[in-house]
């Protein structure tokens, strides 16, 4: 039995060694003196290749960080350690090298070595760095502005675009967590900061109003808004980034500034709103016209609201067209439009119904829009319409209150046939009829 086994037996520990699974190796000042069969099994190769051989005679010249295998091997087994772990390339017998963890420890003057290959972390580890290496250079190559986020919310990259877009420096953000920095004025998650963090949808709806899934890309989320501290519209996207085993190693969000499109679609729909007014609008009278009466009350009638609609007719119309022209006629026309738009409670509604007719929709029941059109009829009548002619024009009118079964057509005539008695019982006189002919 060799010394060093006799003090293992000592201690109880060479049966244990020797049907040790893991890798195991003992070192007797800076040689071994010992390896097991798992540490054969790995090396793929005799005892011979290993005995009697210092650390640094079966591994390559230099290590990862280029020192010196020796020296290295040298300045960790001379210090005074008692636990000591770190990565080491050995160098099998055929010539392959191979990266190990080691965990070295003293017991009764040796050094107790266990270690395992790590290859396959390693390769892991290459091909993660050459991933990340891939996305920084296509991040950086994007015309769109976009940062990185790994799983613990940390920037890892932030591309040229993004500089120009936030005026902040990669070098000032990658590393750190501030990411919301330049677009919000308070600490607060970013879209791709949710998405890492698997939130609720009931999260994503208390920080972004207009947000939605992604239709386009599996597992993302879109949203847009205006950001005061930019002075733009952006539309963002936060996106998963997933390892080769397709599971979330951090998220990228990219960015669209818009402002320019939401600017000219804020534009079209002014033009689209001041031409439909227009559309609307009865120009000489600036009262809505015809048109938009008969949709204001398609969908008034769709209510259960009480209402009634009256008909207002200037008294005499033809006679002031004979008598003083058509462009008296239509100062008339202009004047009873203001009238009535002038003197309209907040809620009734005015319009130019054609020719010498006027509608007026008074949101009453009949014993009070009576009042409602008395007074009407006494502003139109009372002051001339013309002051350098003194001319006046009187009107008559013609009202009903509405049914519950009321179409259009059906408010219109008994509101007709009240007009028609006003006009044919001495005129500038208010009628109502509630009975369907």
């Amino acid at each position: 039995m060799i010394p060093f086994e006799e003090k293992l037996k000592e201690i109880n520990l060479m049966y244990l060694l020797k049907e040790c699974p893991d890798p195991f190796l003992i070192i007797d000042k800076d040689v071994f003196i010992f390896c097991n069969e798992a540490t054969l099994k790995i090396f793929n190769c005799s005892m011979d290749y290993i005995l009697n051989k210092h650390p640094w005679e079966i591994s390559p010249g230099f290590q990862e960080d280029s020192c010196s295998s020796k020296e290295k091997a040298q300045s960790i087994l001379y210090s005074d350690f008692d636990d000591v772990k770190f990565e080491w390339f050995h160098l099998k017998e055929n010539g392959e090298i191979f990266p190990v963890e080691v965990h070295l420890w003293k017991l009764n003057d040796l050094i107790f070595c266990f270690w395992r290959d790590i290859s396959n972390r390693k390769n892991k580890e290459k091909e993660i760095q050459k991933q990340r290496a891939l996305l920084k250079s296509t991040i950086d190559g994007m015309a769109l502005p976009a940062f990185t986020i790994n799983n613990d919310s940390v920037i890892t990259n932030w591309n040229k675009a993004c500089e120009i877009l936030t005026g902040l420096k990669s070098s000032e953000m990658i590393g750190t967590c501030r990411q919301w920095e330049p677009f919000y004025e308070f600490p607060r998650p970013c879209l791709a900061d949710l998405l890492v963090k698997k939130a609720a949808e009931e999260d994503f709806s208390m920080w972004y109003k207009n947000w939605k899934k992604s239709d386009v890309l599996s597992g993302a989320y879109e949203a847009e808004g205006f950001f005061k501290t930019l002075s733009k519209h952006l539309f963002f996207t936060a996106s998963p980034l997933l390892d080769n085993e397709h599971n979330v190693i951090g998220a990228i969000e990219t960015f669209q500034d818009i402002s320019f499109l939401k600017e000219k679609i804020l534009l079209l729909e002014e033009s689209v709103k001041e031409k439909t007014e227009i559309a609307y609008l009865d120009v000489l009278t600036n009262l809505a016209n015809n048109r938009k009466m008969r949709i204001f009350l398609n969908d008034l009638l769709k209510t259960n609201e009480k209402f009634c609609l009256a008909i207002f007719d200037a008294d005499d119309f033809k006679k002031i067209n004979d008598t003083y022209g058509h462009l008296i006629g239509d100062i008339a026309l202009s004047y009873i439009g203001s009238e009535i738009k002038n003197h309209l409670r907040e809620n009734d509604v005015g319009f130019r119904y054609g020719g010498e007719e006027f509608v007026v929709v008074v949101h009453s029941k009949a014993k009070n829009a009576v009042k409602v059109l008395e007074r009407l009829k006494f502003e139109i009548s009372s002051k001339p319409y013309h002051k350098d002619y003194d001319l006046f024009v009187n009107v008559s009118v013609g009202f009903t209150e509405r049914k519950i079964h009321d179409t259009i057509d059906s408010i219109f005539n008994r509101a007709d046939s009240a007009l028609y008695y006003s006009k044919n019982n001495g005129k500038n006189m208010i009628s109502f009829n509630d009975k369907d002919d």
